[in-house]
């Protein structure tokens, strides 16, 4: 007797289930639907606790003045990431000092490899000021 005479006479719910091993699907079973809540609400105080001096405390306290004076600063977690460019960037070698290094140094040289990049980014950066004028 093969198989498939074995499964025809089954349910639905008593055929094998796809996903064994070597299956795409590797975790099966609910969603978890608990007690989910948005990190921005502050969590409520039951008010014999409050009597008590209990209080919330925000996610990311801010650092006064005198904490700064004592040598506290913020984590580096907690600090915004900046997105602007903070100033000048100044690399190893001017465009015109690459392209010379590109004639005359040997493929195996670290120099040769340096300029290729340096090259590379002033290009990037032709290219954006082209394409942002337009």
């Amino acid at each position: 007797m093969d198989d498939t005479d074995k499964t025809q006479g089954q349910t639905p719910s008593q055929q094998p289930q796809a996903g064994g091993i070597g299956s795409l699907v590797k975790e099966h079973g609910p969603v978890a639907t608990g007690d989910l809540r948005p990190s921005g609400i502050e969590p409520e105080i039951h008010p014999e606790l409050e009597q008590i001096g209990v209080k919330s405390v925000p996610e990311f306290p801010t650092v006064g003045p005198s904490e700064q004076n004592a040598g506290i600063r913020p984590a580096k977690e907690s600090v915004p990431v900046q997105t602007s460019p903070s100033g000048l960037v100044q690399t190893p070698m001017t465009e015109e000092e690459a392209r010379l290094t590109l004639k005359h140094a040997k493929p195996t040289e670290s120099s040769f490899g340096l300029a290729t990049l340096i090259v590379k980014f002033f290009k990037s950066i032709h290219h954006k000021l082209l394409t942002s004028k337009d």
